[in-house]
């Protein structure tokens, strides 16, 4: 009896723990809307948009990253010119409206700032102990690693634009907590010309609200809302 109890119990941990299941969202190359808000320099197309409500982030991404103050952004680079460029991602630039810049993060701080503890997803591994802990906290670190190679895969690649070419991906950047509009926001792309090798840079006005998160008012243990966290603009 106690093993198909231990058997039941080790099921429904597995089935009950964390899980990264998401929709990608659609291609911007083929969306009109997006192409329509194109900025062009030197015979490059600059498109891009961002996703801040809850729902839809939580459905591409699986966690709601504006909670986390991250904003993701799907970025569309197209080479109409005749020349070489390299995406240069250390020129990579959100400007806020007093102009301060910060770049995107990486893959592991996006991960580091979202990742859930296995105590706030865990919730069968506090109900049945160190044992039910263990198969938690394996579940979890399982979830992480599939949703880092799952940001990985979507990530704008930096490296040669070749004439013709087109690169699409996403960029995660900090933002504040109390972010309530993107007016008056930029990004700032620097685009490097392999035959002369000066550098010129594409800019792209952002635009939009932030739709407010609410905070929970019941807590399960490791939940952390945006001001508890110690990461900063």
């Amino acid at each position: 009896m106690k093993k198909y109890l231990f058997l039941l119990i080790a099921t429904l941990l597995v089935a009950g723990c964390a899980s990264h299941n998401v929709v990608k969202p659609a291609s911007l190359i083929t969306s009109p809307s997006a192409y329509e808000k194109k900025v062009s320099k030197d015979g490059v197309d600059f498109f891009c948009t961002t996703y801040v409500g809850v729902d839809e982030v939580k459905q591409y991404f699986g966690e709601d990253l504006i909670w986390h103050k991250i904003l993701p952004m799907q970025v569309v680079l197209s080479n109409k010119s005749d020349e070489t460029l390299v995406i240069d991602r250390q020129s990579i630039m959100m400007i806020d409206p007093d102009g301060k810049e910060c770049q995107p993060l990486s893959i592991d701080e996006v991960i580091r700032k979202a990742k859930k503890s296995y105590l706030r997803s865990g919730g069968w591994g506090v109900a049945f102990g160190a044992v039910g802990l263990g198969i938690s906290a394996y579940n979890v670190h399982k979830t992480n690693k599939k949703v880092q190679a799952d940001y990985e895969s979507r990530i704008l690649e930096d490296g040669n634009l070749v004439p013709g070419a087109v690169s699409e991906g996403f960029l995660f950047f900090p933002i504040d907590a109390s972010l309530e509009t993107l007016e008056g926001y930029s990004m700032s792309v620097g685009l490097r010309n392999v035959e002369n090798g000066k550098t010129f840079f594409v800019k792209y006005d952002m635009s939009g609200d932030v739709p407010k998160r609410i905070r929970p008012t019941i807590s399960s243990p490791g939940d952390e809302s945006p001001e508890d966290e110690d990461d900063e603009w």
